[in-house]
C-alpha cells in the first residue's frame, strides 16, 4: 500500500496535494486568497508490552480546512474566515494501553462534524485583532510547533488542562478571543469559551448547546513568538466556571483554574528543543502538576525529515494521593519518533513509546506502544 501511494498518480510528483493542482484553479484560488487543505491520516498502534492488552487498534482522522481573506469573499480587507470539517473513525487505542496522556493525538468518538467555523478582525494597524466563532483553544494557547512532532497528546495540549475539558480535540465551542501585537514579537491573547464544548449526552456530529449552568473558560496568554526563528515563550492561565465533581473524590466544585509556562528555541540550523510547564489546582484534579520537554534533530538521513525524542511526565496531585493511596503518583511517557516525505504529499511517521505507570494504575504493567502513520495531503 506504501508502495502505491508513493507512486501516485502521473504528475503528482510535481505538487503537495495527491489530486494535484486541478488543472491550476487551486493555484490561482490561494492567489486570490482561498486556500484549502485536505488532509488524511492513518495510523496502526499496536500495544507489545504491559499496559491492559497486547492488542492494535487502527486509526482515521480526515481534516478539510478552507482559509479565505476577508477581500477574496468581497469583505473587509483585514479580516479572515477559517471553515474546518473533521472526520474521525478506528479504535481507541488507550483501551489496551491504559494510559492516561493519551498515545495517539487522534484517538477521539467517531464522527464527522463541523470543528471549528471563526471570522477574526485585524484593525489598528495590524496590533489587534478579534475572533468570534467556533475555535480549538489549543489552537492558539499552550502550542508549540517543535512539540507538535509528536503523537503524544500531551506534547499538544499538556493534560493539566486537557484533563478539564476545554474547547479542543475534538470538540469545540463557541469563544471570543482579543489579541494583542507588539513591534517586538510580543503578543497577548485573552479569550471566553462556552465552558462544556458540545453537548456532553450527545457526542455525534456538530453540537451546539448553550445552558446557564454551561459556565465560561476564560484563557490569557502572553508572551514572545519570533515565527522566523522558531522561537517562543510564553505564560499562560486558564480559570473555568463550571460546575463539577472531582472524579476522585466525589466533592463538588464551581471553579477551577491553573497556569503554565511553555517555551522552545532552535539550539543550531538542526536542533530544537521545546520545555513545557504546568500546573493545575491540587485539590481538584488528578493531575497537579506536568513537566514536557524533548530535543528534535532535522535534515537527518534525507532534505526536511525530523527525528525526536520527548518526555511527558505527569504528576498526581496531593488530594488525588490522599484519595487513592493505592495508585501510582505519577505517569510519564517517553516518546522516540521519526517523519519524513517519500514525496511531497505523503508523509510517514514510525514511532515508539515507553509509558510507565499507564493511567497511574499500580496494577498495570509498563506499557510498550509502536505505531506508523501517514498523512496524505489531497
Amino acid at each position: 500500500i506504501i508502495m502505491v501511494l508513493v507512486a501516485g498518480p502521473a504528475g503528482a510528483q510535481d505538487v503537495p496535494w495527491l489530486a494535484g493542482d486541478w488543472n491550476g484553479q487551486r493555484q490561482t484560488l490561494a492567489d486570490t486568497g482561498i486556500g484549502f487543505e485536505f488532509v488524511l491520516t492513518l495510523e496502526g498502534v499496536q500495544n507489545v508490552a504491559g499496559g491492559v492488552a497486547r492488542s492494535s487498534r487502527g486509526l482515521l482522522n480526515l481534516d478539510l480546512i478552507m482559509d479565505a481573506e476577508g477581500q477574496a469573499l468581497g469583505l473587509s480587507e483585514q479580516g479572515a474566515l477559517h471553515v474546518y470539517f473533521l472526520g474521525n473513525d478506528g479504535g481507541d487505542p488507550t483501551e489496551m494501553i491504559g494510559d492516561l496522556q493519551t498515545t495517539s493525538n487522534i484517538e477521539t468518538t467517531n464522527t464527522l462534524k463541523l470543528y471549528e467555523l471563526w471570522w477574526q478582525q485585524r484593525f489598528a494597524d495590524n496590533h489587534m485583532a478579534w475572533l468570534l466563532g467556533m475555535h480549538d483553544y489549543n489552537a492558539t494557547f499552550n502550542a508549540l510547533d517543535t512539540a507538535s512532532l509528536f503523537t503524544n497528546s500531551s506534547f499538544g495540549i499538556s493534560p493539566d488542562i486537557s484533563q478539564v475539558s476545554p474547547s479542543i480535540f475534538s470538540t469545540t465551542s463557541l469563544a471570543f478571543m482579543l489579541s494583542l501585537y507588539g513591534d517586538q514579537d510580543t503578543y497577548l491573547h485573552a479569550a471566553a469559551y462556552d465552558g462544556v464544548p458540545g453537548d456532553p449526552g450527545d457526542d455525534q456530529g456538530t453540537q451546539i448547546v448553550l445552558q446557564n449552568d454551561d459556565g465560561v473558560f476564560y484563557a490569557l496568554e502572553g508572551g514572545f513568538h519570533d515565527e522566523d526563528a522558531g522561537t517562543k515563550l510564553a505564560l499562560g492561565v486558564w480559570h473555568r466556571t463550571t460546575d463539577f465533581d472531582a472524579d476522585f473524590s466525589g466533592v463538588s466544585y464551581s471553579d477551577n483554574s491553573g497556569v503554565y509556562v511553555i517555551g522552545e528555541t532552535p539550539l543550531n540550523e538542526k536542533w530544537a528543543s521545546f520545555c513545557q510547564l504546568g500546573h493545575a489546582n491540587k485539590n481538584r484534579n488528578q493531575v497537579g502538576n506536568y513537566v514536557g520537554t524533548g530535543l528534535t534533530y532535522s535534515n537527518w538521513l534525507m532534505p526536511e525529515d525530523t527525528v525526536g525524542v520527548g518526555l511527558a511526565y505527569a504528576n498526581a496531585s496531593s488530594a488525588h494521593r490522599d484519595a487513592n493511596p493505592g495508585m501510582d503518583d505519577y505517569e510519564m511517557a517517553i516518546e522516540c519518533t521519526y517523519e519524513f516525505s517519500p514525496t511531497p504529499w505523503l508523509t510517514l511517521q514510525p514511532d515508539i513509546q515507553f509509558i510507565q505507570n499507564p493511567g497511574m494504575d499500580a496494577a498495570l504493567d509498563d506499557a510498550v506502544a509502536l505505531s506508523l502513520r501517514a498523512y496524505i495531503a489531497f
